[in-house]
């Protein structure tokens, strides 16, 4: 018997990592309100509800995506996102429930093809923006997070202390179009944030991206500022630490005040 579920256990595994995504279907009873599964590329999230889905939110330590839905069914691109484990939240009114997202491949020459990211050249638009267990419980819908702070023109000196000479940031992207909106934090390196940056110059131009903000941090220590975020929550970027610059490298934030 022992050498049956060790056979199954194996099979499971190699059926797992043989897919570029797997979503772990979450069968709490509380959950049954909300069909959850993959595209059958393995490259996008379909989510159909009975009732209004008001976000949805797929992270780990380092990568997070929230996305406001306000209607009853959802498609979302994972394509982009890196390789690892994830936890989606999807935002009822009075339930927040909890799916396992495995990212186990990259998927090449992704397109990234979600209706509020329609806003720059071909040449931008179509490259990757970025090269726990299942539960259901009560949530407020406080997820969105918080606004960067104001942009200075100054820069700590670069004192990485991981070990490696390659510059790392914490990024925040913010998809403003119209009801519509999506947000995208992770870490990246100086590549990536110069392709950001390049797009979100883009998206200034165009009147369908005029409103995209982009603030990028720069990280010195990868391994603490990760601490350091899981210690402060949401409040992680406006309190000081030696692990990253709290004053932004690069800051696009549109205020509805102007």
């Amino acid at each position: 018997m022992k050498f049956l579920y060790s056979f199954i256990f194996l099979f499971l595994t190699t059926l797992t990592y043989g897919q570029k995504s797997v979503l772990l279907q979450n069968t709490n009873t509380r959950a049954e309100e909300l069909k959850h599964y993959l595209s059958h590329g393995q490259d996008s999230l379909i989510l159909e509800g009975q009732r209004t889905i008001y976000e949805v939110m797929i992270y780990n330590a380092n990568f997070e995506r929230v996305i406001k839905v306000k209607k009853s069914d959802a498609k979302v691109i994972i394509s982009d996102i890196p390789v690892g484990r994830y936890a989606v939240e999807v935002v009822l009114k009075d339930k927040l429930i909890v799916i396992t997202l495995l990212r186990n491949e990259i998927i090449e020459n992704t397109i990234y093809t979600h209706k509020i990211m329609e806003t720059a050249p071909r040449e931008v638009a179509e490259t990757n923006m970025f090269g726990s267990d299942n539960s259901t419980y009560n949530n407020n819908l406080n997820l969105s997070g918080k606004k960067a702070s104001p942009f200075k023109n100054s820069l700590k000196p670069s004192e990485m202390n991981s070990g490696s000479n390659e510059l790392k940031y914490w990024v925040l992207y913010k998809i403003n179009n119209g009801s519509s909106s999506e947000k995208l934090l992770r870490i990246a390196d100086q590549k990536t944030v110069d392709r950001l940056i390049k797009k979100i110059e883009i998206d200034k131009t165009t009147s369908t991206g005029r409103l995209n903000e982009l603030t990028v941090w720069q990280i010195y220590d990868p391994k603490n500022f990760t601490t350091h975020k899981r210690k402060h929550k949401k409040n992680y970027m406006n309190i000081e630490s030696d692990s990253f610059n709290i004053v932004p490298y690069y800051n696009v934030d549109y205020n509805l005040d102007d």
